[in-house]
């Protein structure tokens, strides 16, 4: 055999060595970062679409749903909000009225829990709240505590995310809000794994019909559910296994911060809570969900807040080629914004009760306890 022969077999096999290495460390990280060894129960025909619309801009948020409207905030039009009926055929524009127009804006959102609306921006940080009979609104707080997530409690109360001056890490607080600004924080609620910041990212909700908060970290899979003066009830679990925040750090000396390194596995993606039972957008495979599943739909995870147990999750398809960004729960009704379109569903009476509150009737549980 001649060198040359040699030469091209060693090539040959260094290429089909470095393909096949390629290759296992591809389906590594997919298997790390979207497959895990738990099983989802998913009934048929959970959900089924009944409306959709097109709003024309990818820049509309759901600020609030009550039984019979919806309510849409618009980050490029802070002041703007748009209200559908259920049917989404029935709209109309509200220009949003303020006392107050010197503040400075950062990064201002609406929030409608009727009778009442909320205009915040937490790094101003700014509150103002008024009635939606005439959509004008009054200064309730101005410089009385920074925030990162907030959802109103009641008409002069709020929970906060915020960022603690005595330990420099993100916690839970409670805001109330009259002729004098009380600040109430909570350091034990958020569990610290790494630094206290990224590690602790998560969704900030309110369950109206509990008067519970419930906080559902991003990067593991755990809920913390408390009540509204930050007393912790339980700690819950989402049925996949990532129990710590994989995630990398980097300092920035010139700044005298700290940034994620690299993109961190997400876990949680969106959430949403109504009655007893939270909703949870999961970014990760079980061992039977389709391979190609998250490439076209999300899937939602059913949870019970009064008895800590996993109910069963169902995939809230793509419309149009759009992937869902955000949803929200009210009823019977599933109402999910897909980029620029709003798409409403209902939860199918096979396994939601009618009533009140959606109850899932007959189907066996999981406790996370």
């Amino acid at each position: 055999m001649t060198n040359k022969k040699i030469y091209i077999i060693l090539l040959l096999g260094s290429m089909f060595c470095i393909g096949l290495v390629t290759v296992l460390f591809a389906l590594s990280e997919k298997t790390i970062h979207h497959e895990n060894p738990f099983i989802r129960r998913v009934p048929p025909h959970t959900i089924a679409k009944t409306h959709d619309l097109d709003l024309g801009y990818n820049s509309y948020y759901i600020a609030g749903v009550d039984k019979d409207r919806i309510f849409l905030g618009n980050h490029s039009s802070p002041l703007h909000v748009l209200v559908l009926d259920s049917t989404l055929k029935d709209t109309s524009h509200i220009q949003l009225h303020v006392d107050r127009k010197d503040l400075p804006v950062y990064s201002m959102q609406v929030r409608v829990a009727p009778p009442y609306f909320y205009i915040m921006d937490g790094r101003s940080p700014f509150v103002f709240r008024g009635k939606t009979t005439d959509w004008k609104a009054s200064l309730l707080m101005y410089q009385g505590a920074y925030f990162s997530s907030a959802e109103p409690v009641d008409s002069s109360t709020m929970i906060i995310r915020t960022r603690s001056s005595i330990s420099k890490e993100d916690v839970l607080g409670r805001i109330s809000m009259g002729d004098s600004v009380q600040v109430d924080l909570s350091h034990k609620l958020l569990q610290k794994q790494i630094d206290g910041i990224f590690c602790v990212d998560g969704k900030l909700l309110l369950a109206k019909e509990l008067q519970k908060l419930v906080y559902v970290y991003t990067y593991r899979n755990q809920f913390v559910v408390a009540n509204t003066h930050l007393e912790q009830e339980f700690i819950g679990k989402t049925i996949d296994t990532i129990s710590r925040a994989r995630i990398e750090l980097a300092s920035i000396d010139s700044k005298n911060a700290t940034t994620l390194a690299s993109r961190p596995l997400v876990v949680n993606k969106q959430c949403s809570t109504y009655g007893n039972y939270l909703f949870v957008s999961s970014n990760l495979l079980g061992r039977y969900d389709p391979s190609d599943m998250l490439n076209h739909a999300a899937i939602i995870d059913v949870y019970d807040l009064k008895k800590n147990t996993y109910e069963f999750s169902f995939y809230l398809y793509d419309h149009l080629q759009k992937r869902m960004t955000g949803f929200q729960v009210q009823g019977d009704r599933l109402i999910a914004l897909m980029e620029k379109y709003i798409v409403s569903y209902t939860l199918r009476p096979d396994y939601f009760e009618k009533g009140e509150n959606p109850v899932v009737a007959t189907y066996p549980k999981v406790n996370l306890k």
